[in-house]
């Protein structure tokens, strides 16, 4: 991961980070940042999850934005949550201002972009602008024989900020921490290993001490409601949050329908209009 950084770092292509929920990509694309020849500018961090048609407008309407100067760091975080009339508005803007010349461009998506502009997902021509180099970013499940140099990292930083004198943890206790699966990655190792630093009575962290944490966050992810395949047309999508609500509701659809915001009438009419599919 450090060569491809500084392979990125000293090259002007845009760069697509791809990785799943917790990877780090944030941290990656700083570090690409401090390795390029924009590093004594300010990154420009544009969180695309929350980026609307009226404050892309205000953006680009605002004479003083960075956006229109040259050499900044512009971070498009998420990118692959841009709604498909945005998609295009910013790729004109990068085609029309030739942004991936005048600034280092970097973006991050939680999905292959590659799959979603084959699925019509996703706009070819802001795929094409945005992925000169491409860097995946592995899961903790596939670097697992990283997690014991992570533990070992974080834990100084962790005594420091909850004032412990935590030196390590037992085999036993890190052969825990290897074996779990880690869902949500390098962001949830942070935080258990900081559960597990503030409880620990002495200056190894035990396995049962693991066990009792790790357990816990089994319940907890167990407990999150199952994602909706967003795949087909809008009627698939909706038919298919239709069954996951119902499910969870038990099959009542008075229950249902008032989750859903509609009448127990038009919830029966859409169940009904799906045939049973």
């Amino acid at each position: 991961m450090d060569k491809l950084i500084q392979t990125a770092g000293s090259s002007a292509l845009p760069v697509l980070i791809q990785g799943a929920v917790g990877t780090h990509k944030g941290v990656v694309a700083r570090r690409i940042h401090t390795k390029s020849a924009t590093e004594g500018t300010t990154l420009m961090r544009l969180q695309c999850r929350d980026l609307t048609e009226k404050n892309w407008d205000m953006l680009l309407n605002n004479a003083a934005s960075p956006i229109h100067a040259t050499g900044y760091t512009v971070y498009l975080e998420n990118v692959d949550t841009l709604p498909k009339d945005l998609q295009q508005q910013v790729g004109t803007y990068i085609e029309d201002t030739k942004m991936t010349h005048r600034h280092r461009v970097i973006s991050s998506s939680c999905c292959d972009l590659s799959a979603e502009v084959a699925r019509g997902q996703f706009s070819s021509r802001l795929y094409l602008q945005l992925s000169g180099f491409t860097i995946n970013v592995p899961s903790l499940a596939q670097r697992k024989e990283d997690i014991p140099a992570f533990v070992n990292m974080m834990i100084p930083q962790y005594n420091t900020a909850l004032a412990k004198s935590t030196v390590g943890m037992e085999p036993d206790a890190m052969e825990l921490m290897v074996e779990f699966e880690w869902p949500l990655n390098l962001v949830q190792l942070e935080k258990v290993l900081r559960q597990m630093i503030a409880a620990s009575s002495g200056f190894y962290i035990t396995a049962a001490e693991v066990a009792a944490v790790l357990q816990n966050e089994m319940r907890k992810v167990s407990a999150l409601p199952p994602a909706v395949d967003l795949s087909g047309t809008l009627e698939d999508i909706e038919r298919r949050v239709i069954e996951q609500v119902l499910r969870e509701e038990n099959m009542n659809q008075s229950a249902a329908a008032k989750r859903l915001g509609i009448g127990r009438s038009t919830l029966w009419r859409k169940i009904a209009g799906s045939g049973g599919k």
